[in-house]
């Protein structure tokens, strides 16, 4: 028998995700191109400088 977990807990995998760096850029050319634009990329813009 081993003292090692079967599997990895939850929680573990969620810290270990990280998006692709050139994510966030890909996003925004997408609200760019949707219809609602008006709306969505300021806040988008706002949000991700918070988060910064």
């Amino acid at each position: 028998m081993s003292a090692q977990p079967d599997r990895t807990p939850a929680l573990a995998a969620a810290y270990a995700y990280a998006p692709a760096p050139g994510a966030p850029a890909e996003l925004l050319a997408q609200l760019r191109a949707d219809h609602r634009a008006e709306r969505w990329v300021p806040a988008f813009e706002e949000e991700w400088a918070q988060a910064l």
